[in-house]
């Protein structure tokens, strides 16, 4: 069950991007989010008498925007990275094997065949169906949909107490996770071309930093204050519901229709013509699938590690903290101008450096089975994956809007 989002950003980030993302989000007063049409005079009627859950439905808080009809960066940065950080505040997460196995009695052969294997295929038709239905009924329900999938998995994680309820706690989580990515293709309708890369890096940033902090305060909770597991269960439960709530303040997403599925079909087949976006999306592919099964099952390892060599202190929190605070800083670096235009005009050439970079880190955790090699071969990882992941999910918006208003492709 442990969080994919920072992570698998582009899947359907990529589609849910896809079908109308030349149209600013603010200026056009014939819009809302559903993609229903209204006429003018009735838009302008409804302004009037407008309730207040209406207007924090539509994101029509009283925020100046700017000439091109986008609010200012600066709120949509704070609100977007605030919601990002509440919801990946989960204390519990590096102790969920150690809390499955002392805490609700399973073994270790359920865990990690009966109840983990869920996420990932549950995950699937989430991913597929998600980012598209979003297009249709608004990028805000989906999110706050999502929100509501991450709060059930941490009451099910508290109140269950059956092997079922925990595969349907993965379900769960798994539509959490697939609403996490359609985000990363909202934001790319919330600021213009100019902010892609920038928002995406502080918003993958917030998300591996606020994991990080979560991981040393789930330790200090377990080893400095001898709290249980289920305390860090309930934190993360109060961080989720935060989250929940935050996301009533989202900007809406408007337009006056939503795509049709033909014009999606050919934005779609202009972007997979790019023959670079292409082969750096089919690598990133493929290393999604590898980042999936470590981070998902890199607690079960250090668990099993622990067990083995005698360890009493759990200090995966830290380990995972660490190695979340190197993936922020990873992630923001792919901001920098400088690095931004020679990752662009070397595309193939950086996510395949940055993957050998990876290849050498798994090989690392792979050959001495010790804690201290596994911990730094992970952390390694990490900041590879998540240079690759923070350019990929920008250059997802970059291609698209370069093919549907013929702008360019990066910053000059």
């Amino acid at each position: 069950m442990r969080s994919r989002g920072a992570s698998s950003s582009i899947s359907s980030a990529h589609s849910a991007s896809l079908g109308s993302l030349e149209q600013p989000i603010i200026s056009k007063t014939l819009d809302v989010e559903d993609g229903a049409g209204f006429s003018t005079g009735h838009t302008e009627e409804g302004k009037k008498v407008k309730s207040v859950w209406s207007r924090l439905w539509h994101g029509d808080l009283e925020v100046p925007t700017g000439p091109d009809g986008y609010k200012p960066f600066w709120y949509e940065a704070t609100i977007c990275c605030t919601f990002t950080a509440f919801l990946a505040f989960i204390p519990s997460e590096p102790h969920l094997t150690t809390y499955l196995r002392e805490t609700k009695g399973f073994t270790d052969d359920q865990i990690n065949s009966q109840i983990y294997p869920w996420s990932t295929y549950a995950c699937i038709p989430f991913l597929l169906v998600g980012g598209c239905l979003s297009e249709f009924v608004g990028y805000k329900l989906a999110l706050i949909l999502g929100a509501l999938g991450r709060l059930a998995t941490r009451f099910l994680l508290l109140f269950g107490s059956s092997l079922l309820d925990m595969q349907i706690m993965q379900c769960t989580y798994s539509f959490g996770t697939a609403a996490e990515e359609i985000f990363y293709g909202y934001l790319f309708h919330v600021v213009p071309k100019e902010n892609y890369q920038k928002l995406t890096s502080m918003n993958l940033a917030s998300h591996v930093f606020s994991h990080m902090l979560s991981g040393i305060v789930g330790d200090v909770m377990v080893d400095a204050c001898h709290m249980s597991y289920t305390s860090l269960m309930w934190v993360s439960a109060a961080s989720v519901i935060v989250a929940a709530f935050i996301a009533l303040f989202l900007t809406g997403v408007k337009r006056d229709r939503a795509p049709r599925p033909r014009e999606v079909w050919k934005t779609m087949k202009w972007a997979y013509e790019d023959k670079v976006y292409a082969l750096i999306l089919f690598w990133w592919i493929f290393g999604n699938c590898a980042y999936g099964l470590i981070d998902g099952y890199e607690a079960s390892l250090y668990d099993m590690m622990m067990v083995e060599e005698g360890t009493e202190k759990n200090y995966n929190g830290t380990v995972y903290a660490i190695a979340q605070l190197i993936a922020s800083i990873s992630a923001l670096s792919v901001a920098v101008p400088r690095i931004l235009k020679v990752a662009y005009y070397h595309q193939h050439v950086t996510v395949g450096a940055m993957g050998i970079w990876c290849i050498l880190a798994l090989t690392l955790m792979i050959w001495y089975d010790r804690i201290i090699p596994m911990c730094i071969g992970f952390i390694l990882y990490y900041l590879g994956y998540h240079f690759i992941n923070a350019f990929v999910s920008a250059e997802t918006g970059r291609v698209v809007n370069k093919h549907i208003k013929g702008e360019d492709n990066v910053n000059s």
